[in-house]
């Protein structure tokens, strides 16, 4: 388009040079202009006295004298005026010697013709020179027009990125509403959006005299699941558990996600009763198995629930209690729906101040060791030790293992306390072997976690370079929970640990998950059968044949098979009868602090 509107410019000023520049054709057009002025003017005398008819030649003489004038020479304008002179001076002739004073008006008409050209003449003259300066300016505005074309398509340009920069910025609004007020994880309504509705539930529920319900919903286990199978799974099963909730969450309810694996659900609903059955009908939903990757992925969920206005009025202290229910849900089993109670405040406030001891704990050195001895059968000679962990408050008192170690896995504290527990033991049996020329073994109980702990491989090795005890002296005890997550990514583990002189042993075993195909892939040297076993010993012809076959069945897979909670003297001659190859419990010893176990060796 721009290159035709340049052409077209460039051709009407050629043509318009053309006409300026040919002369060769003007003095021809001013000679024939010259003898029809005159033609005109002899027949103009001739009708004289037909005044019509000679009007009519007078203008033709003026259209002859205003032609001349317009073609802007300087030839055709002197041209026009002679002829009009050489009028004047016929007229002059007519009055003067024929004494025609009538003719008199001639006179005038020539003198306006004059003056008319005259003034045609400077008039197109003046036009021709500004149009021979537009001639010599043509690259200058031929150049100008491209210029402007350019600047034309430059501002289109310029507009179509304006129009694409409002675009980005309508988008890049509604992306940013959408990350105030959803998580981009799960889709849901973030905290800050659960927050916001609450409040003009809150509102309406005041004006309108209505109830609703706030819940929170927290995955039981959550922790263990990303520790031990990964980040990745994790957050695909927070993502499965919100798209198996929201089919059954009603349209006036606002169910959302208010960070980590916590939820949160804000029910309109007025009776307790209703509340109950549609939490009892998500829970069901959440216990069913989730298939993440290709792995089984088993969770369940503590409900939280607290009422308005029965609870409080207020939104903050809503969520509060609802938290505070939820975690009631912890603390008794897990898996469950509990509604707040006022007296739960002082649960709280104790549970939290046990966390902030147990924080310290470490610090201030009030976890110690015990060590329970293991003995052969046959003969019966000691064997080694199991390392237990024990913890004396200054306040407390002793807190049993029960309580803290599952509380220290939840708070994340499990690994930190697995490797001080690992180095300790490690220096104090060295210390001990050396002392009094040992050939035993010290145990140590390893959890899940650190066994997905990605240093857990050179945490082992750091300790029995630390301690100077070589690794067949160490034994790392994991129970079968282990076996449940990424079961390939355990056994490299054990086969590193193995390199290291390091025997492996099953922990409480018959209690969880393994089986014998896990047996015949799992590298490991030892199998502890959970005293569970024992309890009914005396009564229980079932548990005997159990045993009898757990160990038969070891034995020919050349595993070593250590009995725990042996406390009664048949139980020992029975698994003396079965060939056990160790027992463990308070028949033979309790747990012993380290003076006694100095006690128990120099015997």
């Amino acid at each position: 388009m721009e290159q035709n509107s340049t052409n077209m410019i460039e051709r009407y000023l050629d043509d318009k040079t053309i006409q300026l520049e040919s002369k060769k054709y003007r003095k021809l057009k001013i000679f024939i202009s010259i003898i029809l002025f005159l033609t005109f003017s002899f027949l103009q005398r001739k009708v004289n006295g037909v005044p019509t008819i000679s009007g009519i030649f007078a203008q033709l003489q003026v259209l002859v004298s205003i032609y001349l004038a317009i073609k802007a020479s300087k030839a055709s304008y002197i041209t026009a005026v002679l002829l009009n002179l050489f009028g004047i001076s016929q007229v002059m002739i007519a009055i003067f010697l024929l004494g025609n004073v009538s003719a008199v008006t001639g006179v005038i008409v020539y003198s306006f013709n004059i003056i008319s050209i005259t003034i045609i003449w400077a008039l197109s003259n003046r036009n021709v020179k500004q149009f021979k300066r537009v001639l010599d300016q043509r690259e200058d505005i031929i150049a100008l027009y491209e210029e402007l074309s350019a600047s034309e398509e430059e501002l289109r340009d310029q507009n179509r990125q304006l129009m694409d920069y409002n675009e980005k910025l309508v988008k890049q609004e509604e992306e940013l509403t959408f990350l105030a007020h959803y998580d981009t994880l799960s889709g849901l309504p973030n905290r800050k959006m659960i927050k916001d509705t609450l409040e003009k539930i809150r509102k309406n529920a005041l004006e309108n005299e209505s109830s609703f319900a706030v819940v929170l919903i927290d995955l039981d286990d959550f922790k263990k699941i990303n520790d031990t199978m990964g980040h990745h799974i994790g957050d695909t099963l927070l993502q499965a558990v919100a798209e198996r909730l929201i089919p059954f969450v009603k349209e006036e309810d606002i169910l959302g996600r208010m960070g980590g694996d916590e939820f949160a659900l804000v029910i309109q609903s007025q009776y307790k009763e209703d509340i109950f059955q549609y939490l009892e009908q998500l829970r069901n939903n959440l216990n069913q198995d989730f298939n993440i990757d290709g792995n089984r992925v088993r969770t369940c969920a503590s409900f939280g629930v607290a009422l308005f206005p029965q609870d409080s009025t207020d939104d903050d202290e809503l969520m509060k209690y609802a938290d505070t229910a939820m975690y009631k849900v912890k603390a008794t089993g897990k898996n469950n729906i509990c509604f707040f109670k006022k007296e739960m405040n002082d649960e709280v406030l104790e549970r939290t101040e046990f966390e902030k001891r147990l924080l310290t704990a470490m610090e201030e050195d009030e976890l110690f060791l015990v060590f329970q001895p293991q003995y052969r059968l046959d003969p019966l000679e000691l064997r080694g030790f199991e390392v237990l962990v024990r913890w004396k408050s200054p306040d407390m008192g002793m807190v049993s293992p029960m309580k803290f170690i599952p509380l220290a896995e939840e708070m994340g504290l499990i690994v930190k306390m697995g490797e001080w527990i690992l180095r300790t033991a490690c220096k104090k049996f060295k210390a001990l072997k050396d002392k009094y020329s040992l050939d035993s073994m010290i145990s140590v109980n390893i959890s899940a976690v650190q066994i997905q702990d990605e240093f857990f491989v050179d945490i082992v090795k750091s300790a029995l370079e630390e301690s100077g005890l070589e690794g067949k002296y160490l034994e790392l005890e994991i129970t079968e929970s282990v076996l449940i997550e990424s079961i390939d990514k355990v056994i490299g583990v054990f086969e590193e640990l193995k390199k290291l002189g390091v025997h492996i042993a099953l922990d409480d075993f018959g209690t969880g998950y393994s089986s014998l195909s896990y047996l015949q892939r799992l590298p490991i040297d030892t199998l502890k059968i959970d005293k569970s076993f024992l309890n009914h010993q005396n009564t229980s012809d079932e548990n005997k044949d159990i045993i009898g076959g757990i160990i038969f069945l070891m034995h020919r897979m050349g595993i070593y098979v250590i009995m725990e909670g042996v406390e009664e003297e048949f139980q020992l001659n029975y698994l003396k009868h079965r060939q056990c190859d160790c027992i463990q419990g308070f028949l033979l010893g309790k747990p012993l602090d380290e003076p006694t176990v100095e006690e128990l060796l120099k015997k």
